[in-house]
């Protein structure tokens, strides 16, 4: 996913005061709730990203796209 992508898909899910991929990821989980297994906590600065993360990407730029 390139760089204007990730601008435009921040940009679209901002309008529904989701703005970190953690708050994109609940958003998405609201809307399609077979996702809900794959929910993670919020992480720490120190945290590495929880590789659930990954199947929210491809889902938040096909909603957007």
């Amino acid at each position: 996913m390139n760089n204007e992508n990730r601008t435009q898909i921040k940009s679209i899910f901002d309008s529904f005061n989701a703005d970190s991929k953690h708050q994109i990821s609940q958003k998405v989980i609201e809307w399609f709730s077979e996702l809900k297994p794959y929910k993670f906590a919020v992480r720490e600065r120190w945290m590495a990203e929880n590789y659930n993360i990954g199947i929210f990407d491809p889902v938040s730029l096909a909603v957007v796209f």
